[in-house]
């Protein structure tokens, strides 16, 4: 639900490959923030980090 009472999507950026798009998720209330990683058709989305209350501007850079 991302009506006007479900979660907010924010900070969108895209993962170096092109894959998927990384997003900061939050609550109406701001809290918590929390990394989430959507595929590139938005079909599905999974949590990345969790563990913190809030995170800010995901970005993921390449290995090699």
């Amino acid at each position: 639900n991302y009506g006007p009472t479900g979660p907010r999507a924010t900070h969108p950026r895209w993962t170096p490959d092109g894959k998927a798009i990384l997003y900061v998720r939050t609550t109406q209330t701001g809290s918590p923030r929390h990394v989430y990683a959507m595929t590139a058709d938005g079909g599905q989305d999974a949590a990345l980090l969790t563990a913190k209350d809030i995170y800010t501007h995901p970005v993921m850079h390449p290995t090699s």
